[in-house]
């Protein structure tokens, strides 16, 4: 059973099929496993329709709406084309928080595959970083299980991308400073605003003075486009476990809400 999307609640039905299916002793394990790689992937896609949401903000200011004056942090700056412009807005901040949380948190979603994975035995031993499962582990296996031709095709094809950004902006090259500050282009067509906040070619690169962005690698393609490959990938990951269990899954789930209280401080 295929499904276009994987919705909170789809999500939800997939775990609790799966725990119900697991010896009861497991049951707490799984939601544990389970939980973290679907919060960092719910994170994820909060973070990616965040950047949506800035793109489509700044995009529907008209020149009214801007100060054109060099030093200050609410304006756009003008280059040699009188259409193209930086922008310096108050927008131009929450987007590279939103750009930086999307990496590291999808990365996060992905290195917790591997432990929910684990939990049900379709992975033996796994290590807890899918880069070194993908560089270390399954590079050195001639004769790969299914499960784990599917992690290798993945990261061979788009998600080592999000490490290398991921590291890129935890480690070496932190979104801050002039050179990010002015990284918000504008350009200005038929009375419309177009953005672009390009990423680097190259983030594997250890410092901005070697990045190159010949490609236009639009920060908002980049985001919306591999949300969709971690959310499709979450999908048939969970499809294969339900499947390995031998879970109908045509067979609608039941979902309880347990409300429980939370004490904190001395109220």
């Amino acid at each position: 059973m295929k499904f276009n999307i994987l919705s909170e609640v789809m999500a939800e039905s997939f775990v609790i099929a799966i725990k119900n299916k697991l010896s009861e002793n497991c049951h707490r394990s799984w939601e544990q496993a389970s939980g973290k790689c679907l919060f960092k992937l719910r994170r994820s896609r909060y973070h990616a329709d965040a950047i949506n949401e800035i793109y489509s903000h700044i995009s529907g200011l008209g020149p009214n709406d801007f100060k054109i004056k060099a030093g200050t942090r609410d304006c756009i700056i003008p280059i040699e084309d009188r259409f193209f412009s930086i922008y310096e807005g108050k927008y131009a901040r929450a987007l590279f928080y939103h750009v930086d949380c999307f990496f590291e948190s999808a990365k996060s979603c992905l290195d917790f595959m591997l432990y929910m994975l684990s939990n049900v035995g379709l992975l033996k031993n796994p290590l807890n970083s899918m880069n070194k499962f993908c560089t270390k582990t399954l590079k050195k296996k001639n004769k790969k299980s299914e499960i784990e031709q599917m992690i290798m095709d993945a990261w061979s094809s788009w998600a080592s991308l999000i490490k290398d950004y991921r590291d890129s902006f935890t480690h070496y090259t932190a979104m801050s400073g002039d050179h990010w500050s002015t990284a918000i282009n504008i350009k200005w067509e038929d009375k419309l605003i177009h953005v672009a906040y390009f990423l680097p070619d190259n983030p594997k690169a250890r410092c901005y003075s070697e990045f190159t962005f010949d490609n236009g690698y639009d920060a908002k393609a980049c985001t919306s486009n591999n949300i969709v490959k971690l959310e499709s990938f979450t999908r048939e990951l969970l499809e294969v476990i339900a499947l390995n269990l031998k879970i109908n899954l045509h067979k609608p789930v039941k979902i309880q809400r347990i409300h429980k209280s939370m004490r904190i401080g001395n109220w």
